[in-house]
């Protein structure tokens, strides 16, 4: 499982809710970053899924795990 080391919220017109965490496991360090979140109530639990799900999956399920690099999903952010 992965700590979260440090983490930022914020809140823009541009993106919405927003996260940044740095979440580490054994000397293993990665990067987590949500822009435009459902809102800023539930930024906190997208991130602690994606942390669950994809950066240190609970399971060895190889279908859920990715290389470095790879974009999961994306979303487009409205002026």
């Amino acid at each position: 499982r992965g700590d979260i080391l440090v983490s930022k919220t914020g809140w823009t017109q541009a993106a919405g809710g927003c996260i940044v965490m740095l979440v580490g496991d054994s000397g293993n360090e990665k990067v987590l970053v949500i822009l435009g979140s459902k809102n800023v109530r539930t930024r906190i639990t997208e991130a602690e899924q994606l942390i669950q799900d994809y950066l240190f999956p609970v399971t060895n399920n190889e279908d859920r795990q990715h290389e470095q690099g790879t974009v999961i999903n994306t979303s487009n952010i409205e002026n």
